[in-house]
């Protein structure tokens, strides 16, 4: 059993011919236009019209357009693959995508799901058709989005909250360091105001040297306390960037990079 899945869009053959063959029996076209991103070129479209060809390159990222099964009896009554690509041909304004995939099926209804298909996918211009001789009946079709998270590892999850978990204790010592100069300003200006107090004393004649020396170890051993609050967070603050860095490093290193997919569901009958 085959069949075969497609999406297309109109095209006028007298405008250009392809770029590129590889299409079997029984394949359908599909054009598009370019969506926004950068996609793989090749060196025969480029040789022919390197502008052109980068509209048909960016096509490549959003058109699915053959999907061949094979089926023979098995027990699953849900398959979910891969179906890798074949073939492509370049358009001016679009490609064509060939992918196949080969499952095995028993009698009865089953779900195959196609994975890894771009999120980008014009589902609108999917078409799905059987080939003639094989037994299958395809009761029809859906897609569905699949986030990027399903993608990511148990490390790279962990490494990503303990990323986040030390941004938002950077972010504490800043605010204690921001705090702790706004109560040193505050210490300052009771220094100047015992200072001014001090003087217009002397210059009346009543000076009161006990009451200043008391103004003047309150306010020292206030900045003090203060100066010494901020020292110690922002000691705290490098030790915090530098294991930062360094979980940013291995967060680097094991990434994936994953994107999010759309998987293609048939539904089928065999």
């Amino acid at each position: 059993m085959s069949v075969s899945a497609m999406y297309r869009r109109a095209f006028d053959p007298s405008r250009r011919a392809p770029v590129a063959a590889g299409l079997g029996a029984g394949a359908a076209r599909a054009y598009s236009s370019p969506p926004d991103g950068n996609t793989e070129r090749t060196r025969a479209a480029d040789m022919q019209n390197p502008a052109r060809t980068r509209y048909a390159a960016h096509a490549l990222s959003v058109l699915f357009t053959t999907l061949v099964l094979a089926a023979t009896p098995a027990l699953a009554a849900e398959v979910a693959e891969r179906a890798p690509v074949r073939a492509v041909t370049l358009y001016p304004e679009g490609a064509e995508v060939v992918r196949t995939l080969r499952v095995e099926l028993e009698a009865g209804r089953h779900e195959v799901v196609i994975r890894g298909l771009p999120e980008t996918l014009d589902t609108s211009a999917i078409r799905i058709g059987v080939k003639p001789g094989d037994l299958v009946d395809l009761r029809g079709f859906t897609t569905r989005l699949r986030p990027a998270a399903d993608y990511v590892g148990p490390r790279e999850r962990e490494l990503e909250a303990e990323i986040e978990r030390l941004s938002d204790e950077i972010r504490l010592r800043d605010d204690r360091i921001r705090a702790a100069r706004i109560q040193l300003r505050l210490v300052e200006r009771i220094g100047e105001t015992a200072a001014d107090i001090a003087t217009k004393e002397l210059a009346a004649g009543q000076p009161e040297p006990g009451a200043w020396r008391k103004s003047w170890e309150a306010v020292g051993s206030g900045a003090i306390e203060i100066l010494e609050v901020m020292r110690q967070n922002e000691r705290e603050k490098r030790n915090l960037e530098r294991e930062l860095e360094a979980k940013r490093r291995e967060l680097e290193e094991i990434r994936t990079g994953a994107r999010a997919t759309r998987d293609l569901v048939l539904d089928l009958e065999v």
